[in-house]
């Protein structure tokens, strides 16, 4: 008997052991993950004088800067680089497949702190002493002349209070030689969430994991079946759990070998990542605005994105558009001066508001971030805090380099439907 228990203790610790190694390491076929996130949201000031870079991280500042300076105020410039380790990968693993987006700032030419900012999407404009950082529609504004802060989170800034996180980030490779291949999804929102927003977040996950693994033949598109998980009875992590074995079971079909092969299994890097969060809702709870933003890369320079704000009527569940926020004059108002906006923005180059336009690259045909009112196609807007929004995509008026361009106009504050 004493044999027998201790051969059990033994092989318990063996077993513990070994769990343990295998979490550590990197290589390791089986996937990992951090703890699933669930808080509240608290509303982020912009303090840099907390969490300030210490002198003894010198390091982290390039000794002479790669490109001109984004601001410049007196003794003080500030550049923007991207951040990688040593081993290529980037600093924060928060925002995934991407370079880590930095600033680096310099007294008399001396390195002297960093910070990095962490969000999936953004621009940076430099105006004297102050770093402008567009996030969708809001705008930080940092001090070049304050010590910089290690790190500027900048993600879910505008979520509704009361929301809870919901976070699940999965990293993972077909072997110890091949991609590591990413999958990421942030959620943010109330108890009180409609089911029809549950659907919709599970839908629009769907199709965007379908859409990832599309293969042309023959010039025709061959979408692969992947489920749609209802949230009648599912929790928000069963949902995202239920996306991420697809997204691998689809990836594995793809790049792994037919069984009884020689072969070695290589798979490129594919990274998924997207957002969903409310951030506005009228004084009686019957409209609420959220931001969707996806980031999928399938190899080459670059990855593709796009971030876009859809209003829902909350009691039928209905996404509102350009008509239920304006009168046919109204409306003719709000184009042109979208199109002064697009215009202001690109240099006076006569890009329109009309997504019909010979400028529009894409002709997104998408009936969700579009609609067309009297022929033509519009991006659809939505209200926020900062007024009614019109995005265009990447590519739809722009470069790769313009990004998602966002452009508001001021609203009745407290909008309701027309009974």
């Amino acid at each position: 008997m004493r044999h027998l228990l201790t051969t059990i203790i033994v092989g318990v610790i063996m077993a513990v052991a070994f769990t343990m190694l295998e979490g550590k390491c990197s290589s390791s076929v089986a996937d990992y993950s951090d703890s699933l996130k669930t808080e509240s949201t608290a509303e982020e000031f912009i303090n840099t004088e907390t969490n300030m870079n210490s002198d003894s991280e010198p390091d982290r500042v390039p000794e002479t800067p790669q490109s001109k300076p984004l601001a410049e105020s007196g003794n003080v410039k500030v550049y923007v680089d991207f951040w990688w380790d040593d081993d290529g990968h980037i600093y924060d693993d928060d925002v995934i497949a991407k370079e880590q987006t930095c600033l680096f700032r310099y007294v008399d030419d001396k390195p002297r702190d960093s910070m990095i900012l962490v969000d999936p999407h953004m621009r940076l404009l430099g105006e004297g002493s102050r770093c402008r950082i567009v996030v969708g529609v809001d705008t930080v504004n940092v001090n070049i002349n304050r010590p910089f802060r290690k790190t500027l989170d900048l993600r879910f800034r505008d979520a509704l209070s009361g929301c809870k996180f919901y976070r699940l980030s999965r990293h993972y490779a077909l072997n110890d030689s091949a991609w590591k291949t990413d999958f990421q999804i942030n959620i943010a929102m109330r108890d009180s969430s409609p089911l029809f927003i549950k659907d919709f977040i599970s839908e629009m996950i769907r199709d965007d994991v379908a859409s990832f693994f599309d293969e042309y033949k023959d010039e025709e598109c061959v979408t692969p079946d992947v489920p749609m998980i209802r949230m009648r009875n599912r929790t928000v992590e069963q949902m995202m759990e239920h996306y991420y074995y697809q997204f691998r079971k689809l990836y594995d079909k793809e790049f792994k070998p037919e069984l009884g092969s020689d072969e070695r299994a290589y798979g490129q890097h594919y990274s998924y990542q997207c957002y969903a969060y409310p951030v506005w809702q009228n004084s009686d709870s019957t409209l609420t605005t959220w931001k969707f933003y996806n980031f999928s890369y399938m190899g080459g320079a670059h990855g593709g994105e796009s971030e876009y704000f859809l209003t829902f009527d909350n009691q039928t569940g209905r996404i509102l558009g350009a008509m239920d926020f304006f009168s046919k004059t109204g409306f003719r108002t709000a184009i042109d001066k979208l199109a002064e906006q697009l215009d202001d923005y690109h240099g006076r180059e006569g890009f329109e508001a009309d997504l019909n336009s010979e400028y529009n690259v894409t002709a997104a045909q998408s009936t969700t971030m579009n609609e067309v009112i009297e022929g033509k196609i519009y991006p659809r807007p939505a209200i926020t805090k900062h007024g009614s929004v019109f995005s265009y995509q990447t590519y739809e008026k722009g470069s790769n380099a313009d990004g998602v361009l966002h452009f508001t106009q001021p609203f009745k504050k407290d909008f309701h439907l027309k009974k």
